[in-house]
């Protein structure tokens, strides 16, 4: 009998500490789960620029959209978000895109959604210190939607950041706000990019208008379906140029609901060219010559929509740069015939205006109606041959 009790005892014991060992598991799996983004968040923010700050994981989470992040929060907290009800001002941190460098003295505005109008109502702005962290003043409830905007600084060389997300737990112990993590932000040049030009077997295009490169209309050298203009940014490492389309949204602050892009245009000072540009191509009406544009989009997979991707980036102090396909024929102007090339190219542009030859400005004195950051301009000189 006494070993009867005791190997069921045992067997007891034994069963309790598989039990514990499936649930040291299971929670193990969860949490490497959670940090891997096995649930529809990672902690990478390659995996999506929506971001949400998982007080239970310590880190901030980031999602492809505002949709995958919602459902991981009311996945994650089924019966609501904990603290539902309570109101705590924000806080956060604002650092450099890839090197991850802190952001100090950047104005970060917050807004709320309004209920009868197409645009974010301000509820504050606060100001990072020097380690880039703000802390807002205005409680907000936990659960619901804001806009955070941090503005472009041409002090501190970044662009500005849209970002939606929902206002988190409250953060552990004694803290009094609500932390929604890192906001990553774009650092522009400090100094001016470059543009060049070149044929189509590689041979760089004069900018001298004594001395310009001649194009033969007998070998088929004024038929360039293979010319590129090349964007070059200097030996500045972790540096970015330009963006994917993106929104700004409407705000009671001023800024208007408009979508941004980074264009390139090609302007001939004659007229008989015969562009051979894909549809992307549009024309421009210009008084004479003439002139297309092109929104350049990129090709860099490295992040996710819906945040600004840079156009064009480098990680280290060599030069990058990107290459813009030029396709034009002047096989029909006559033999002789000076043609000067302008190639420009811009950030923060809105592309009906630019269709209508018109560049959209600096920004504002009001820092609401954001414009071109550098425009970057070459003139390219040809002479047609027989």
């Amino acid at each position: 009998m006494k070993q009867l009790i005791n190997s069921r005892r045992a067997i007891h014991a034994g069963g309790a500490g598989l039990l514990l060992g499936v649930i040291a598991l299971a929670s193990i799996f969860c949490y490497i789960g959670y940090k891997e983004g096995w649930y529809g968040g990672t902690t990478s923010s390659s995996g999506g620029m929506f971001s949400y700050y998982d007080q239970d994981l310590k880190q901030t989470l980031y999602f492809k959209t505002a949709a995958d992040r919602d459902a991981y929060i009311q996945k994650k907290y089924p019966g609501g978000i904990p603290g539902t009800g309570e109101k705590y001002p924000l806080s956060g941190k604002v650092i450099c895109l890839d090197n991850l460098t802190v952001v100090a003295s950047v104005t970060v505005e917050i807004f709320t959604p309004t209920a009868t109008a197409d645009y974010w109502q301000g509820v504050e702005s606060a100001t990072t210190d020097a380690n880039g962290d703000f802390t807002g003043k205005v409680a907000l409830a936990i659960g619901s939607r804001v806009m955070v905007h941090v503005q472009r600084s041409a002090t501190k060389y970044i662009y500005d950041r849209w970002v939606e997300t929902v206002v988190p737990a409250k953060g552990g112990g004694l803290a009094t706000t609500c932390p929604i993590g890192s906001i990553e932000v774009a650092p522009y040049p400090r100094a001016t990019p470059t543009v060049s030009m070149q044929l189509g077997n590689g041979t760089s295009i004069s900018t001298t208008v004594a001395s310009p490169t001649p194009l033969s209309k007998a070998n088929g050298g004024a038929t360039q379906s293979g010319a590129r203009a090349q964007l070059i940014i200097g030996s500045e490492a972790w540096c970015t140029y330009g963006a994917n389309p993106w929104t700004q949204w409407a705000t009671s602050k001023g800024h208007e609901k408009r979508e941004y892009v980074t264009i390139a245009t090609v302007n001939f000072n004659v007229s008989g060219v015969n562009w051979l540009g894909d549809s992307e191509w549009k024309s421009v009406s210009v008084t004479s010559g003439s002139k297309w544009a092109k929104i350049l989009r990129s090709a860099d997979p490295a992040l996710a929509s819906g945040v600004p991707t840079p156009i064009i980036r480098t990680k280290t102090s060599t030069s990058n740069a990107i290459l813009i396909g030029i396709a034009f024929d002047l096989s029909g102007l006559s033999n002789n015939v000076g043609v000067a090339v302008t190639v420009q190219i811009l950030d923060y542009q809105l592309f009906e205006q630019a269709l209508r030859n018109t560049a959209t400005s600096t920004v504002g004195t009001d820092g609401t109606r954001f414009g071109f950051t550098y425009t970057v301009t070459a003139t390219f000189q040809i002479v047609v041959r027989a």
